[in-house]
């Protein structure tokens, strides 16, 4: 399930009756894309910003799980498409991880640059770039043994 529009019937119903509701679907992917920070598209949803920010809340929640399981972080890691791509993503996820002791330099996150935290976060926030083609060539040839 994509922010709540299941590809599957049945998909769509694993969320049901666990306590966590699926989204409610909307139509235009085009409002997703210009609240993500990409060029602007006609128009802004309003259940396309509650899905954002259900994605934030919800990337901050596991963030938080993974520092209690591990007694702390070091470092959050922005990759990939949205990680790479996304200034205003980085920039809630940073904000949700204050507690944390992450601090994000806005400046340098609007630049792209490799490390997004001041230097006095707790946390160091870093957006690393990545070809994703490649390291699946790479676990596709691990796996099939070439």
């Amino acid at each position: 399930m994509i922010l709540g529009v299941a590809s599957d019937p049945a998909e769509g119903d694993v969320g049901r009756g666990v306590g966590r509701p699926p989204l409610p679907p909307f139509r235009h992917a085009r409002a997703l894309r210009r609240l993500l920070g990409f060029p602007p598209a006609a128009g802004e949803e309003p259940r396309a910003r509650f899905a954002l920010e259900v994605f934030y809340y919800r990337a901050a929640s596991e963030i938080g799980s993974l520092a209690a399981a591990l007694g702390g972080l070091d470092g959050i890691v922005f990759t990939a498409g949205i990680g790479e791509n996304a200034v205003p993503v980085r920039s809630a996820i940073g904000r949700a991880c204050a507690w944390l002791g992450v601090e994000l330099d806005e400046e340098a996150n609007q630049r792209n640059q490799t490390r997004i935290s001041t230097p006095k976060s707790r946390v160091g926030a870093y957006m690393i770039k990545t070809d994703e083609n490649l390291m699946i060539a790479r676990h596709v040839r691990a796996l099939v043994g070439g």
